[in-house]
């Protein structure tokens, strides 16, 4: 009877026990087409993380309920929780799905292009306002050959020093100056910038999930993007699009600390 009783008593602690014992699971990433390499594999419960290897496969040591998050650049996000079927599994395979880049609308005007290149060339419509310009620096060239050549007079004789104005630079070639292609280079450059900061908050709350925030890092729903703002100075949108996500988290955890002080002392 004692017996018994000590057996009841002790089996809920070793049931307990056994939910939370660690073991080393194994597997493999994929998709739709092939392996995927250089996969981001994060135990979101541990903090713990690793990365696909050259065959996809990878390796990683887990607990009953242990929530894995599975990213890459070229696919979506995928959360897997272990649950006991995955762990007795000997080898796990993951398939994540790839993203879909729409391309932006094109318009197709019509034309009367034959298909044959030397005569297409000769139908395609001219750049009326180059040709304009083309027309007025050979016009004012010939102008100022012909007043060269003009007869000078007695009374004309202290002019003839003068210096003949040269062309303006936009008159030369195409009428496109250097400056101006780097100019243009620098706004896309910076355009790129501005919308790569813009997107940022987002992406990575997409890429961490809205429950890292709230349950790891205790930062409520409503301060999330404040939070993330609040981060910036650490360099971790840099980090963010280098792929370096586990410095990234580190950063956040112990920003978050410092963030919540200040927000409860206001």
């Amino acid at each position: 009877m004692h017996k018994t009783l000590l057996f009841i008593l002790l089996l809920p602690t070793t049931l307990v026990y056994s939910q939370k014992k660690t073991k080393i699971i194994k597997g493999i990433i994929t998709d739709e087409h092939d392996i995927v390499t250089n996969a981001h594999i994060i135990n979101l419960t541990t903090k713990q993380g690793t990365f696909s290897n050259d065959e996809g496969s990878f390796s990683m040591t887990v607990s009953l309920d242990d929530q894995l998050q599975i990213t890459s650049i070229q696919h979506q996000t995928k959360i897997i929780t272990m649950v006991k079927v995955i762990i007795n599994d000997e080898k796990l395979t993951i398939q994540l799905a790839t993203k879909t880049n729409l391309l932006k609308e094109v318009v197709v005007k019509k034309h009367q292009l034959s298909g044959d290149l030397l005569s297409d060339t000769k139908k395609t419509p001219t750049n009326y306002k180059e040709e304009r310009v083309g027309k007025m620096t050979s016009g004012i060239k010939g102008m100022m050959s012909e007043i060269s050549r003009m007869p000078i007079g007695s009374d004309e004789i202290r002019y003839s020093a003068a210096p003949i104005v040269g062309l303006p630079n936009q008159f030369q070639g195409l009428g496109v100056s250097s400056s101006s292609g780097k100019r243009l280079k620098k706004e896309r450059e910076r355009k790129k910038r501005l919308q790569q900061k813009q997107d940022f908050p987002h992406k990575l709350l997409q890429e961490l999930g809205s429950h890292f925030f709230t349950d790891e890092l205790k930062i409520p729903k409503e301060k999330h993007y404040h939070f993330i703002s609040f981060c910036e100075y650490k360099g971790i949108q840099k980090l963010f699009y280098s792929n370096e996500i586990l410095p990234l988290i580190e950063i956040l955890k112990k920003e978050s600390l410092r963030y919540l002080n200040e927000s409860n002392s206001k």
